[in-house]
Parts: structure tokens; C-alpha cells; sequence
């Protein structure tokens, strides 16, 4: 298969899609601009809501794509002690982060075999992967009508061992393999290869 593009539309929720495989040269399209990287096993794309990007790739690939409701990364910020409305996300093209990169893993591990764990496995894995995106790669907004420069979200603040509420539709993981043409990635559908939403 020669060249394969994946366009990502704008969605509801935040996305994060994780390179699997060997590695693949990506010309990335966002924000009007063209990125050209080399993309290897590991490697992963931020997607906030509303953000789309279209992925051209040199060689046939998969990618897994999670989704996170904005409810859960809220649910996350809150319990971290954050203004979950003075945080925000930012694209990020290309990012090397072990611990995102574990729970994609073992969100696609548990969906492979069936989901022996059920929804609440599933729902902390997603929350679990919420509060890594708030520690890391929130922006905060500045508070009020004050001006100034958004600042990364840091805390020191504990969980509070609240319980997850648990409802469909809060994490979603599907993958799509052997980027072809035109594969595409919408809020309905979400993708060819779909793995599960819980």
C-alpha cells in the first residue's frame, strides 16, 4: 500500500492517538500549517476538542485512538484541586510520554480480550489518563478579566479518593489499521476498527 491519510475532524472530546508499529514519516496538517516528523512506535498526537488534523503517512500504519469525554478530564481537574474552567488543552503534534503511552496500552489490552475488568477498569484507566493530560499538558487560563500568559497546570494537591462516577460514553478506544486513501475519524462515526466505548 503506498501513501495512507487519516483525517481527524473536530469532535466533541479530546483524542489521543498513539503510532504503533514501525516507524512511518507523517506530514501533519493543523492549524493551516504542515508538519513533516518522523513518527515512531510510542509516539502520540493531542487533540483537544474541537481541534482536527489531517495525518498523511509515507507507508501503511495503525494508530489507537483514545477518547475522553470533557467531563472526565474535568471530573480529573477538580479532583487535583484545579479550576477545571481555567484549564484548557493544546494540540500537541508530537509527544513522548511513558505514562500516557502505558495506559493506551493497557486500554487496548483489556478491550482486545473482551473487557473481563468491565466499565469501572475501563473508567479509572481513562480517569487514571485524565489527570496525567491536567498534571502535564493542561494550560491554565488566567482567572477573571486579569491579562497574562497562560501558565502549565501544576499541582501538589492529592486525589480525594471520590468515587467515579461511572456512564456511558466517557471513554472510547478504537484503532485504525493499514491507513489506506481516506479513512476518516468523526464523533458518528468514530472509526473504522472500533475496539469499544464504555
Amino acid at each position: 500500500m503506498t501513501a495512507g491519510v487519516l483525517e481527524v475532524s473536530a469532535s466533541l472530546r479530546h483524542r489521543l492517538l498513539l503510532h504503533i508499529g514501525r516507524p512511518v514519516w507523517t506530514a501533519c496538517l493543523s492549524d493551516r500549517l504542515v508538519h513533516r516528523q518522523l513518527r515512531h512506535e510510542g509516539d502520540i498526537a493531542l487533540l483537544p476538542a474541537g481541534s482536527q488534523a489531517i495525518f498523511e503517512r509515507e507507508s501503511p500504519s495503525t494508530v489507537l485512538i483514545v477518547e475522553l469525554s470533557p467531563a472526565l478530564v474535568q471530573e480529573a481537574a477538580l479532583d487535583m484541586g484545579f479550576d477545571r474552567r481555567s484549564l484548557m488543552l493544546e494540540p500537541e503534534r508530537q509527544l513522548r510520554d511513558g505514562q500516557v503511552e502505558h495506559i493506551a496500552w493497557a486500554l487496548k489490552a483489556e478491550l482486545e480480550v473482551g473487557q473481563p475488568n468491565g466499565r469501572p477498569y475501563l473508567e479509572g484507566l481513562g480517569l487514571a489518563l485524565s489527570a496525567r493530560l491536567v498534571s502535564r499538558y493542561a494550560i491554565r487560563r488566567p482567572s477573571g478579566g486579569t491579562r497574562g500568559t497562560p501558565s502549565r497546570a501544576r499541582s501538589a494537591t492529592n486525589l480525594t479518593g471520590r468515587r467515579v462516577q461511572t456512564g456511558r460514553g466517557r471513554v472510547a478506544v478504537f484503532s485504525v489499521s493499514e491507513i489506506g486513501r481516506s479513512n476518516s475519524c468523526s464523533a458518528s462515526p468514530l472509526a473504522p476498527n472500533r475496539l469499544s466505548q464504555v
